[in-house]
Order: structure tokens, then C-alpha cells, then sequence
């Protein structure tokens, strides 16, 4: 997964804001920063 996808992806997630979509959504976003 490239990290412009993991970040569409958190962002996506974190927009829905549902429970386990932010959880999700939120690791994604953390991962692309960190990678």
C-alpha cells in the first residue's frame, strides 16, 4: 500500500467517523506519517 493511499484511506475513515472506521482510519493516517 502506497502511502498516499493509506492517507486517503485514514482520511476516509476519519470523515466517516464511524467508530471503527476512525479506529481503522487513524492508524492509516498515522502509518503513512510515520512511513
Amino acid at each position: 500500500m502506497g502511502t498516499a493511499e493509506a492517507a486517503d484511506k485514514g482520511i476516509s475513515g476519519l470523515v466517516q467517523g464511524s467508530g471503527a472506521n476512525r479506529g481503522a482510519g487513524s492508524r492509516f493516517a498515522a502509518g503513512s506519517r510515520a512511513g
